[in-house]
């Protein structure tokens, strides 16, 4: 579980750097890639795995119906990121939503600080 919680944070990470860069659709699949993770990551401690989103969505509803409504109001908008632009606002909503899964699965929500560290490693290469 510990990986997904790190992955879930990694993407989250991607998805700040993303958004920074005024790139908004690959924020916004990041974020709601992070959001996947958390999910995974919930799941996971009921001994629960997923295969893809339609399991992913049953699962949540049936067990974590919180999650099940974050996840479900976002699904349309990382949808519309393949064919269309995503708005800063919805992008912002969508990182808010995030982070209330981050709070509810107890996973640390990367600071700020940390997404700067990344980017200056990123930078030293």
């Amino acid at each position: 579980m510990a990986n997904l919680a790190e992955k879930a944070r990694n993407y989250f990470i991607a998805g700040s750097i993303a958004e920074r860069l005024r790139n908004f659709d690959v924020a916004s699949t990041n974020y709601f890639k992070s959001l996947s993770a958390v999910n995974d990551h919930a799941l996971a401690g009921m001994s629960m795995f997923p295969g893809d989103h339609n399991e992913r969505f049953e699962m949540l509803k049936e067990k974590i119906p919180f999650l099940y409504r974050i996840t479900s109001s976002l699904f349309l908008t990382y949808r519309r990121t393949y064919t269309k632009e995503i708005t800063q606002s919805e992008t912002a909503i969508l990182r808010r939503k995030v982070k209330e899964a981050f709070a509810y699965a107890k996973i640390h929500v990367p600071a700020d600080t940390e997404v700067k560290d990344c980017i200056k490693r990123a930078l030293e290469g």
